[in-house]
């Protein structure tokens, strides 16, 4: 599947964000809420930026079916 560079900027840019704000809020919700203790930052670093790339590839995916089946 090829994206064209604009879209993967865009897509890496809302990953980026993604994960900055995992940093910022969803980490220190998670460690009050049910004492959560993730050191390293790897749920907000690269669990939530992958669930993201993982959801932004189906629908490109599927949007590149739809395209050639038209």
């Amino acid at each position: 599947m090829i994206l064209q560079p604009a879209y993967a900027i865009l897509v890496g840019f809302l990953a980026g964000s993604l994960s900055a704000i995992g940093f910022l809020f969803i980490g220190p919700f998670l460690k009050e809420k049910i004492n959560l203790s993730d050191t390293c930052g790897v749920h907000s670093l690269h669990g939530m930026p992958s669930v993201f790339g993982t959801i932004v590839s189906a629908i490109a995916a599927n949007g590149m079916n739809a395209a050639v089946m038209v």
